[in-house]
């Protein structure tokens, strides 16, 4: 970031307080530097140099969020490429492998469907906000095992709803006093 020297009216604090307005039309484009005892004690700054730092602030904020974007998009390509032998955070686009069912099987875990694209997103996204580091086959098992818990949740809240025994709601069981 550019830094430049302020351009300075300098002014004692008595003088300053006696008439604050004579000082600050006097300085439209200076900021004003308060002394006391000949030493620096505070800054007044105008609305027309505030303009202009906030504009600069604007342009380098754009330009490190500019070369963050880069380094993470650049980061997914290395991932997208280099997903087998090497460890990776997860990232949008990635994908289990065209036999991920078989594999699956192969831990242990039974997957019936093919893998949705939103449980899929759901999961990349969930890994991306953790920022985790894995090796493809270790994404490969948190996502079977993910699937497996999931489906088995959704699996056990149809069973319940169908076996649900309705009550009137005025009705006393044998062993129980009314009021």
């Amino acid at each position: 970031m550019e830094i430049k020297k302020l351009n300075l009216f300098k002014v004692t604090i008595e003088n300053f307080l006696k008439e604050p307005s004579k000082y600050l039309k006097k300085t439209k484009k200076k900021t004003i530097l308060i002394l006391e005892k000949n030493a620096p004690k505070t800054y007044i700054i105008n609305n027309y140099i505030l303009k202009k730092i906030f504009k600069k602030i604007k342009i380098y904020k754009k330009k490190i969020d500019n070369d963050i974007s880069k380094k993470i998009i650049s980061i997914e390509k290395f991932n997208s490429k280099n997903k087998i032998q090497n460890k990776f955070a997860m990232y949008k686009n990635w994908n289990p492998d065209k036999n991920f069912i078989k594999k699956a099987a192969m831990w242990g875990i039974e997957i019936k469907k093919k893998v949705s694209r939103s449980e899929l997103n759901l999961f990349i996204d969930y890994w991306k906000a953790e920022g985790r580091i894995l090796h493809h086959i270790q994404w490969e098992q948190k996502l079977a095992y993910s699937l497996k818990i999931t489906r088995a949740s959704k699996h056990n809240k149809n069973i319940s709803k169908s076996n649900k025994i309705y009550i009137k709601k005025n009705y006393i069981p044998d062993g129980f006093r009314d009021k």
